[in-house]
């Protein structure tokens, strides 16, 4: 059984365990430090395997050798940009999708403002999936929904981490040409707990519940993205990454990751999706004009399918081809597994008797120089900002 072969520390959380087990006896639980794991009833075990055979950490996929392309890309429209958190293509992407009938699989925040995969039917339904969710998403039975999606010939297109399409794709064993795949440039998975945990902290200090998560507010620029969070009272919380305590444990520190991440098997080439999104990071720097800091998108086809799906939505972007090792400058998680911050451990016991915000500054504090050159930059960037704003709006006729 799979729990036999595979340790905490090689366990991605996909669930596809608990999906194919034909008697049902493999719960998904949450471990101490807040991740989802397979627990197994041994006693009702049949030893049939199927476990084994669609996890991602005890097996590999043989994919074709299609030539990866690279691609500047964002939406045409203005609109689609500042409500994604980058350039639109996902937006993009999805809209077509369910123009065709088809279904768009990807996270959303639940009604408690958990982080869950979901399967979006409607147009109005899009706007759930987009941006990003810096917090490891509840799979549940999705990847059972998706099969029997696609055994009914629906077009599905999944979204999830690279280890999260592999885990599907293994679910699946056969290819559905109905099926389109996109997965990300992924930093690592956050713990469900810490996002919980610090988002109560901030309910009892607003005196109220949360009832919208934006992990990439853009209102000071792509580049300097905050998290904003609205209470039902009316409060708003909005810090920039460098200021808010979550954002700094998570892209910073590194400090409440999985521990899969580490040794992450699905970087680089050995990805199994039909296209990569990520942010383009570095754009300004192949062509000034493609940086206006409202967010512009990395795209990787992976497929001829990937190419065709990109094709697909030729109407509604702006594109061109780009050089992958240039296009990758500015993503090295593309390539490379985080690093874990030395005091991970530490965090997580500390984190059941502390305050997040406390445990994280004991952990994550810089100190004030650092703080004061992060200040600098931030308010240089927010000048240039809006000079190119004004500059954008003389007549020079």
């Amino acid at each position: 059984m799979v729990t036999d072969k595979v340790s905490y520390s090689e366990c991605v959380g996909c669930s596809a365990c608990a999906n194919i087990c034909p008697k049902g006896i493999i719960s998904i639980k949450q471990n101490n430090e807040g991740f989802e794991v397979p627990m197994i009833n041994c006693s009702e075990c049949i030893q049939c395997g199927l476990c084994e055979k669609v996890c991602p950490g005890l097996n590999t996929i043989v994919e074709g050798d299609y030539p990866k392309k690279g691609y500047v890309v964002k939406s045409n429209e203005l609109a689609v940009r500042r409500n994604s958190s980058s350039g639109g293509v996902f937006f993009e992407l999805a809209k077509q999708i369910i123009k065709q009938e088809g279904k768009v699989v990807g996270a959303i925040f639940n009604e408690e403002n958990a982080v869950v995969h979901y399967i979006a039917t409607f147009s109005d339904d899009i706007a759930k999936l987009r941006q990003s969710k810096y917090v490891q998403s509840r799979k549940g039975k999705i990847f059972s929904e998706i099969k029997s999606e696609l055994e009914k010939g629906t077009a599905v297109m999944f979204v999830g981490t690279p280890c999260e399409v592999a885990a599907l794709k293994l679910f699946l064993v056969k290819n559905y040409e109905n099926l389109f795949t996109c997965d990300f440039i992924c930093k690592g998975a956050a713990s469900p707990k810490i996002y919980e945990v610090y988002l109560k902290e901030l309910e009892k200090k607003y005196k109220s519940k949360a009832k919208i998560v934006n992990f990439r507010e853009k209102s000071l620029g792509w580049s300097n993205y905050s998290i904003k969070i609205v209470f039902e009272n009316g409060s708003v919380y909005k810090k920039d990454r460098y200021h808010d305590w979550y954002l700094r444990g998570y892209i910073e520190e590194n400090l409440f990751l999985r521990k899969s991440c580490s040794a992450c098997k699905f970087k680089g080439n050995n990805r199994f999706s039909d296209i990569t999104l990520a942010d383009f990071w570095g754009v300004g720097k192949v062509k000034r004009k493609w940086d206006d800091d409202l967010g512009t998108s990395l795209v990787i086809t992976n497929t001829a399918k990937g190419e065709q799906m990109l094709e697909g939505i030729s109407d509604e972007i702006f594109d061109e081809q780009v050089p992958l090792d240039i296009a990758l400058k500015g993503n090295s998680t593309y390539y490379d597994s985080i690093i874990p911050s030395p005091h991970r451990d530490s965090f997580f016991v500390d984190i059941d008797h502390n305050l997040f915000s406390e445990t994280v500054k004991q952990y994550a504090y810089k100190g004030f120089p650092a703080e004061m050159k992060r200040e600098v930059r931030n308010k240089l960037h927010w000048i240039v900002r809006k000079g190119r704003i004004l500059i954008s709006k003389i007549d020079f006729q």
